[in-house]
């Protein structure tokens, strides 16, 4: 059973290595390398990736993956930074801009001056990093791995004093003979030696962990968490520090439009009310669907559902309020071209007119009529740290929309719960500073708490700088530039719904892709380790009540002692109420949360004093080890 026990926790712990080598398939095998000769005429070659140097220029056409780590030499694009910040927007890219190897390009042609190559590429930095911490990450010694190693010679030595005690005491005649019911010495002794040593065998111990990590994973597998080993059962209830990527994690890492203006081309009145501009919005909606882009698509989804779902419409008519449902208009368009800017958004004529839709700083560099208020609307949504986007037609504003990547329904209330537990939540994202804080103040977690514009390799410091504050950490994120701080954490969490590599990298799984799961698996943890603890409580008393038992300690009170058949009997038993008390986590319910103490999710000012002096209290207490361990205390 002991080995049984090693044998389930070493296949639970196999398979790491399978994340490096979905690393490795960032980078795309072939590229595209560019020789200028003198004359100016270029020689194109299909070579492999590997073969590349530094210096070399790498066309990279639309919809393919960068190389290389490099330099924009020619031409502007948007690339796709998902896989290294996890960011849903693709960023603009021109002439001089800095681009990493794996992402890819989405608009346009780019040609690309290689700057790192092999090892100094930032991808082959994510696999070292994930390399390091996986092999770094230190294992939690079962409570049954210290005990095992003194137990089994210990009973081998009980059982051999018994033996050798009742030998001495029958040459003594230190018993009544009748105890030995006609046996003579060594046969006696050996029946109470094989008693001990059967009495006392460590099945239930061996079954102690396996059974009940067995049975809490397939709980949690029921619930929709996978937990990768034991270890990550027995570490979840020691958490004190959750850290929560941005992106897909705390977001839905879909662009929706929130907030939305209308100006009438004729008078320049703002309405918030779409079917008063139906025919400008379905001209836009319409350019915006010729375009493959995130925020495109959002706004693009946003004009459809906003012109279906119309108002009744109110004119007032010789002092007679008229409600009534506005004409469809007819959705006849002839488009003469259709050119995107990188960064900056989309042309066409259509109708005979021109339609341009982007950022603000776009159009307002080739609008020509700027209603009233508009420049007012553009502060008050770009403080808000949403994502703007502007529509002229004609020369005229006609719409300013607001887009951003929203919040999960369901993480206020997670981190309001966390912050209720006096656990520290932190968020961390590679977006900008703005947005970040926009999202954090949206689900409850305090500006000192995020952290904004991080790489990969910061997100993994980050974790490791908490660590070495003492602080247990769980990292939860759902992307490939989360994998260094999913594999360095002391309790990795990927979203099911995230890359492929996060999942391995990480120690559990939400397959529900919803973060209420992990308030759900962190209290079956905490039942699952109160479990073991009472099974390991269980064992041991046993042990320690019926060793003396089957050595005879009942001779002089009952005059008989526990056969070698009963105590086999009985050592069964132990181990069956050690599986029963396993197989009782089946009934295990998901708990409900309230979000206690907490205002729809946020920090009240007591609360918010409260976690900073706890904070501060802290921060002091590490100052005061380190300045201890420096001065050699």
């Amino acid at each position: 059973f002991m080995l049984l026990g090693k044998f389930l926790e070493a296949a639970a712990k196999a398979k790491t290595s399978d994340a490096l080598v979905l690393l490795l398939k960032l980078t795309p095998p072939t590229a595209t390398l560019v020789k200028v000769a003198e004359d100016g005429t270029e020689d194109v070659q299909i070579v492999a990736s590997a073969t590349l140097e530094v210096g070399d220029l790498v066309r990279v056409a639309a919809g393919d993956k960068i190389p290389v780590d490099g330099t924009v030499a020619d031409g502007t694009s948007e690339v796709d930074e998902a896989a290294v910040t996890g960011e849903s927007v693709p960023r603009a890219v021109a002439t001089g801009a800095k681009v990493v190897g794996g992402t890819i390009n989405t608009v346009s042609v780019i040609t690309i001056k290689a700057t790192a190559i092999g090892s100094d590429t930032v991808v082959s930095q994510i696999i070292r990093i994930v390399e390091d911490a996986q092999r770094t990450k230190p294992a939690i010694q079962r409570f049954a791995d210290r005990i095992a190693s003194v137990f089994v010679p210990c009973v081998l030595v009980v059982s051999s004093l018994v033996f050798l005690l009742w030998i001495a005491l029958g040459y003594l005649d230190a018993y009544p003979t009748e105890w030995r019911k006609g046996e003579n010495v060594y046969v006696f002794a050996f029946q109470n030696f094989l008693s001990t040593l059967v009495v006392a065998c460590p099945c239930a111990l061996g079954l102690a962990t396996p059974t009940a990590i067995m049975v809490g994973t397939g709980v949690g597998a029921e619930m929709g968490v996978l937990a990768k080993s034991g270890i990550v059962l027995e570490t979840a209830p020691t958490i004190d520090t959750f850290i929560f990527d941005k992106t897909g994690t705390i977001t839905t890492g879909k662009m929706n439009v929130t907030a939305a203006l209308y100006f009438h081309r004729e008078s320049g009145e703002i309405t918030r009310i779409a079917a008063q501009c139906e025919a400008d919005l379905r001209v836009i909606g319409h350019v915006e669907s010729m375009a493959n882009h995130p925020i495109a698509n959002a706004v693009g989804t946003f004009i459809r559902q906003e012109l279906s779902n119309s108002p009744l419409i109110t004119q007032t008519s010789s002092g007679q309020s008229v409600s009534y449902i506005p004409p469809v208009i007819k959705s006849v368009f002839n488009v003469v071209g259709h050119t995107v800017t990188g960064g900056k958004g989309v042309a066409a004529e259509v109708n005979g007119e021109l339609v341009r839709v982007g950022s603000a700083a776009y159009i307002e560099e080739t609008c020509k009529y700027m209603p009233d208020g508009a420049q007012a609307a553009l502060q008050a949504m770009g403080e808000q740290g949403r994502t703007i986007v502007a529509a002229s037609i004609g020369g005229s504003l006609v719409a300013l929309l607001a887009v951003a990547d929203q919040p999960k329904a369901e993480a206020r209330s997670v981190v309001a719960y966390l912050i209720s537990q006096r656990k520290r939540v932190m968020m961390v994202t590679g977006d900008n500073a703005l947005a970040a804080q926009r999202v954090a103040a949206e689900v409850g977690i305090l500006p000192c708490d995020v952290e904004a514009c991080c790489m990969p390799a910061d997100k993994e410091r980050i974790v490791s700088r908490e660590q070495a504050a003492g602080r247990k950490v769980a990292f939860i994120g759902d992307g490939i530039n989360d994998s260094p701080a999913l594999a360095q954490a002391n309790l990795g969490i990927a979203l099911g719904a995230g890359t492929d590599i996060a999942i391995e990298c990480a120690d559990a799984v939400l397959m529900h892709d919803s973060l209420s799961d992990i308030l759900a698996f962190f209290s079956l943890s905490a039942t699952v380790v109160r479990r073991i603890r009472l099974n390991f409580a269980w064992a041991l008393c046993y042990n320690l009540v019926m060793v003396p038992v089957a050595a005879g300690i009942l001779y002089p009170i009952a005059g008989q002692s526990l056969p070698p058949v009963a105590a086999g009997v009985a050592m069964i038993c132990s181990s069956l109420s050690v599986l029963a008390s396993s197989l009782a986590l089946r009934c295990f319910k998901r708990p409900t949360f309230p979000t206690v103490g907490l205002n729809n999710g946020k920090v009240t000012a007591g609360q918010l004093e409260d976690i900073t002096d706890e904070r501060a209290r802290l921060t002091q207490a590490d100052v005061n080890a380190n300045k201890h361990r420096s001065t050699g205390g």
